[in-house]
């Protein structure tokens, strides 16, 4: 726990000189979705340094991957203000 990572937003339509910074929360997150529950997920807060108030947070299950993704997201309307909102995916069917 408590891990983190950066990557460069080269080729990202924020521009090259933001930092995308994701650091683990928890390895213990048990998520329930259409598709199932899931136990022993990591946690994983993503940010980024373009607009601090976006948040992510992806749950991740070591053997299916990305079982849900919520937090707040932004983008700017035509008057070039930042508008948020609140994101969430969700796992439906699990085919594998």
């Amino acid at each position: 726990m408590g891990d983190t990572w950066t990557v460069k937003g080269i080729d990202s339509e924020l521009g090259p000189n933001v930092t995308i910074t994701n650091r683990v929360l928890s390895i213990s997150e048990t998520i329930s979705t259409p598709a199932g529950t899931f136990s022993n997920c990591v946690k994983v807060r993503q940010t980024n340094t373009y607009n601090a108030e976006s948040k992510l947070y992806y749950f991740i299950h070591p053997l299916t991957g990305i079982v849900k993704i919520e937090g707040m997201s932004y983008e700017s309307n035509a008057d070039d203000e930042v508008e948020f909102f609140p994101v969430t995916f969700t796992l439906k069917h699990k085919n594998f």
